[in-house]
């Protein structure tokens, strides 16, 4: 066998050129005369709109890449809460027949691949349409950067904990696509190929070579990879398998942790601890395993790795935070931690633009391996995911209207593609909540502990297990670096994240069980309620209260700040507040001074409240006590007008927690029922999520907007997607 020097394809001894890339074998060879693929054409000027089936009116914002086929673009549609969508077009115009053959496959394989699938580290599609001279696939539009473009901005090089963070989701994701039937193979994983969000999720982009997996086929039909990624079995010689995915998998991460391209020495890896011999030595093995040109040397599954590589993670963050034991964190199951990402190149905001810049719709890497180039290889390159950021915050402005109530119905559409589920505490989890940037979730449960962990991967964190009594609520600072706990032990405890969540504060101001905390938006306060029917504005790096509110009669059932009447979001000072005597009260909290009481319409009491992030509205549930039984109702309220707007009774038992999304778009509430309830507020449409074994306690939406996570008394906290 003969490597080609500039592609990595075997070739027979015989050969005095490359059959993929016809680059010379022997050095007096000359170059062969032919093989290069056709000039790119030039793309006219991007519509203003494009037209999709029945009238719907896509208003292109931007051109943000194009090539020899076509463009793609980022448009808007009245639809998806208004966010940004992806727009790829291929024009047809002037191709030649074979062209057109090859450019339409590349697009469907595409389509069909994607349009099953459902994970979170998978983009979207959301529809194709065609005209006479065009076809275009709609899709997520995702903020970010590729793994190619992040090297380049770390100077060649990412961190261990970054790259041990990336290879465990792109693990996941392969895996889902592996254990499909029949088994999808992506056959082009390189850096190129991935891209990594502000908030560090990874997503695996650009199917246009992907193939479902055929027992008995000898080989595949047509050969596809890149360069020095693509392992030898895709070079004709047998058909690509799980197993050629993870060779691809092994030499992306040997180019992440070293900053070396493959493509220059094809199928020969060096030693990791070569470049850096700070790298775990099981990490080098694991990875020159996963390299190995035999096929049945390589780890059999993406789980093996995936679940290897967990656990280099968890003894790399033990040896970045090494355990302090106390009295209270002694009995800890986990007392390791990764803190949440700085800004790093993500700080600037001009430096978060749209990646598909980056992208050149042109000729791709992923080069047809046998003959030469063609416009296939093109038009893959080309079908590139496109990325963009998470919604912009909306406000919404609906005219005020007589209150609206729905009656039960039966849930129009189930949903809810469930990411992961966490098993981590065995009694009741009572609230959870996310880290800042959407990676972590902490969780708090009535076996009196703490956890934080991973919401995709599910690996554990840390355990706190400092109260005395069952875990009410929890949440995260605004910042990440610490996590505030309420208990029936009457007690706030306040832990530092980066350092294994030992205690810093612990507040005893309350004279009954803590129900209910809110972290100020600045981070200065936290405001606390109790079965003592008090509310209670306090520093959570000193301890010291500055107002305590005596003005409900019952216990406190809810809490939340909300900025309003002008105030400067750093300079938060009105709280919203639920107690079981009926009544929502928004005051003052730093002078204790009331602005508006909702009060209760008859028997009823809150079990829960929640604002909206733009600060428009507050929702609230209500118990309602009835001669023909209780009901429950969620009533929504405009904070500037004070006007009733809606009524919801879409819930067989008490509602337990309300969540908004990020945009103030959608509601989320959990129920005693099981379920937990999605809303959009504008076209009264919902659905239901219900894989709960039981009442559902807790609900929270990710900061981006992209999962929700809910827990309850099956113990379990899930974390899931909207499908």
């Amino acid at each position: 066998m003969v490597y080609c020097q500039s592609c990595g394809a075997v070739n027979t001894k015989d050969d005095a050129y490359c059959f993929a890339c016809h680059q010379s074998l022997t050095d007096d060879a000359p170059t062969p005369p032919s093989g290069a693929p056709a000039a790119h054409r030039v793309i006219a000027d991007a519509p203003t709109s494009i037209t999709g089936p029945s009238g719907k009116r896509y208003r292109i914002l931007e051109q943000v890449g194009t090539g020899g086929f076509g463009a793609v673009y980022k448009a808007a549609t009245s639809e998806r809460g208004h966010r940004p969508v992806a727009i790829k077009e291929i024009n047809l115009e002037g191709l030649q027949p074979q062209e057109i053959i090859e450019a339409t496959d590349t697009f469907n394989r595409e389509v069909q691949v994607l349009s099953s699938l459902r994970h979170p580290n998978l983009p979207r599609i959301y529809e194709h349409f065609t005209d006479p001279r065009h076809w275009y696939l709609v899709m997520e539009f995702i903020e970010g950067h590729t793994l190619e473009t992040y090297l380049q901005m770390t100077k060649g090089r990412l961190t261990l904990a970054e790259v041990l963070d990336i290879g465990i989701q792109l693990c996941s994701v392969l895996e889902y696509l592996h254990i499909h039937h029949p088994p999808i193979i992506f056959r082009d994983l390189k850096p190129a190929n991935v891209m990594l969000t502000p908030y560090q999720r990874v997503y695996l982009i650009d199917f246009g070579t992907a193939r479902f997996f055929k027992p008995g086929q000898a080989r595949d039909t047509i050969a596809f990879g890149s360069p020095g990624y693509a392992a030898p079995e895709q070079y004709g010689k047998a058909q690509t398998a799980p197993s050629a995915d993870i060779y691809s998998l092994g030499a992306t991460l040997h180019t992440l942790l070293t900053g070396k391209d493959p493509a220059e020495s094809p199928f020969r890896f060096e030693s990791l601890r070569h470049s850096n011999p700070a790298l775990p030595g099981e990490l080098d093995d694991l990875v020159m395993k996963m390299v190995a040109l035999k096929a049945s040397e390589r780890p059999q599954s993406a789980t093996e790795v995936r679940a290897e590589l967990q656990r280099l993670s968890s003894e790399h963050m033990r040896r970045l935070y090494p355990y302090a034991p106390d009295s209270a964190s002694r009995r800890a199951a986990h007392t390791y931690y990764a803190p949440s990402p700085n800004a790093g190149p993500y700080a600037s905001s001009s430096s978060q633009g749209s990646q598909q810049a980056q992208m050149q719709v042109g000729r791709s890497s992923s080069a047809r391996i046998r003959g030469r180039v063609t416009r296939r290889a093109v038009v893959t390159g080309m079908l590139l995911l496109a990325v963009v950021g998470p919604g912009a915050l909306r406000a919404i402005t609906h005219p005020v209207s007589p209150p609206a109530t729905l009656p039960p119905t039966p849930h129009d559409l189930e949903i809810g593609v469930t990411l992961n589920t966490h098993r981590g505490q065995v009694k009741r989890v009572s609230s959870v909540a996310w880290s800042p940037r959407s990676q972590y979730v902490v969780s708090g449960s009535w076996d009196h502990t703490v956890q934080t962990w991973k919401a995709v991967t599910d690996e554990d964190i840390q355990t706190y297990s400092g109260h005395k009594g069952k875990v009410n609520a929890v949440i995260w600072s605004p910042d990440g670096s610490a996590i505030a706990s309420a208990s029936d032990d009457k007690t706030v405890q306040v832990c530092n994240t980066a350092n294994a969540l030992k205690l810093q504060l612990t507040y005893r101001g309350h004279r009954g069980a803590v129900t209910a905390i809110a972290w100020s938006p600045d981070g200065q306060y936290i405001a606390s309620g109790s079965a003592d029917t008090t509310v209670q504005v306090w520093s959570p790096m000193t301890g010291k209260c500055i107002t305590t509110y005596r003005k409900h009669r019952g216990s406190i059932t809810g809490l939340a700040w909300l900025p309003m009447m002008n105030a400067s979001p750093s300079d938060p000072r009105y709280l919203v507040t639920g107690s079981q005597d009926g009544t929502v009260r928004l005051w003052d909290a730093y002078s204790g001074k009331d602005f508006l009481i909702y009060k209760k319409e008859g028997p009823e009491t809150v079990s829960a409240l929640a604002c909206s992030p733009d600060g428009t509205f507050i929702a609230a549930a209500y118990n309602v006590q009835a001669t023909s039984g209780n009901f429950y109702k969620l009533r929504i309220w405009n904070v500037q007008t004070g006007a009733y707007l809606k009524s919801y009774t879409n819930h067989t038992g008490e509602i337990t927690a309300i969540a908004w999304s990020p945009e103030s778009h959608s509601i989320a509430t959990a129920s005693e029922d099981g379920t937990v309830v999605v809303r959009d507020i504008d076209d009264e449409s919902f659905a239901t999520y219900q894989k709960h074994r039981g009442p559902v306690r807790s609900v929270a939406w990710s900061p981006d907007g992209m999962m929700i996570v809910s827990s309850g008394d099956d113990a379990t906290a899930q974390v899931w997607e909207i499908d």
